[in-house]
């Protein structure tokens, strides 16, 4: 004789699925977010790869921004996706120029508010491109004006200590979307250009020797990047604390 369920025994079977649910979710979530740092850590080394395979072109120089032939001042990004010669020749394809996170807005061809990785503004010399960081990491800065300028990869005196790239965010109000940034300071607080620590505690860089890793906000301070910005794009913290 088949016997049904009772209200009971279904309710308990419900139970334990939520249970269940309830221990596996945070694994799958936290397994999804190992998978978008591990693409967005591969995407720091193709990038890396890609800026020093440019330089090797354009007389050892890393661009920060410069000046395209109708005389708009763009970013790295700009450059290296090809956006000047119509994608031709260009050194990455686009999805690697932005964080993983990024869901809104991608562009990579401005200068202002733009969604892609950030590249070190060291050019600032009143935060930190100070005397003593150039006497300690080269004078490797050149540019005749504000809107055009470069780092010259063979005067950097410790490549594998100086941050290039990294995942950059702009504060905003909890009601906003994400916005990523196409440049960070790695020593000023002013809600703008903050590195990101958006995945898992961490945010993947990439150094001027070609080699990238994810980091979490204390490590970063090895770097001499101070100010970071949580998950959350809402709080600025100062060595991780």
């Amino acid at each position: 004789m088949k016997k049904n369920f009772t209200l009971i025994e279904l309710l308990v079977v419900i139970a334990i699925i939520a249970i269940l649910a309830g221990m596996i979710m945070p694994a799958l979530g936290h397994a999804r977010a190992a998978g978008t740092r591990t693409d967005c850590l591969n995407n720091k080394k193709q990038l890396i790869t890609s800026m020093l395979m440019y330089s090797q072109s354009y007389s050892g120089i890393m661009v920060y921004k410069s000046t395209d032939k109708g005389g708009t001042v763009r970013p790295y990004s700009y450059f290296l996706a090809g956006k000047e010669n119509a994608g031709v020749n260009a050194y990455l394809p686009e999805k690697s120029l932005l964080c993983t996170t990024v869901k809104t807005n991608a562009t990579i061809d401005t200068v202002t508010n733009t969604n892609t990785v950030g590249m070190i503004n060291a050019y600032d010399t009143t935060n930190w491109y100070t005397a003593n960081k150039r006497k300690a990491m080269g004078r490797f800065i050149i540019g005749g004006d504000t809107e055009n300028i470069g780092y010259v990869v063979e005067k950097i005196k410790n490549p594998n200590g100086l941050v290039i790239f990294a995942d950059a965010f702009k504060k905003l109000g909890a009601s906003d979307p994400e916005q990523a940034r196409w440049t960070f300071d790695p020593n000023k607080d002013d809600a703008n250009d903050l590195v990101g620590i958006v995945h898992l505690s961490e945010t993947t860089v990439a150094c001027a020797d070609g080699s990238a890793a994810a980091v979490s906000a204390p490590k970063l301070a090895d770097y001499d990047i101070h100010y970071t910005l949580d998950s959350t794009f809402e709080t600025v913290s100062n060595d991780g604390k």
